[in-house]
């Protein structure tokens, strides 16, 4: 499994889930490395500088998401006309 695909991995292991998104917030290392044990990569083939790359992939697509969601809540304050 890539690098790429680690973080989408992790991504939907988090979305919607906000308690293991508090988790995420308060200590990302071992989240990512929780999550990726459960889909079957061993903690040993982990680098640091793997789970760094994820938990910032993980991070940058949290923030995106956050983004698009809140966009779309200030666009519907607004109303189609």
């Amino acid at each position: 499994m890539d690098i790429k695909d680690m973080i989408t991995s992790v991504v939907g292991k988090l979305d919607g889930d906000s308690n293991m998104i508090a988790k995420f917030k308060k200590n990302p290392t071992s989240v990512v490395k929780s999550l990726l044990s459960k889909l079957g990569i061993s903690k040993e083939s982990l680098t640091k500088d793997i789970i760094n790359k994820v938990v910032e992939g993980v991070k940058a697509k949290l923030n995106i998401d956050t983004a698009v969601s809140l966009f779309s809540k200030i666009s519907g304050l607004f109303g189609k006309k």
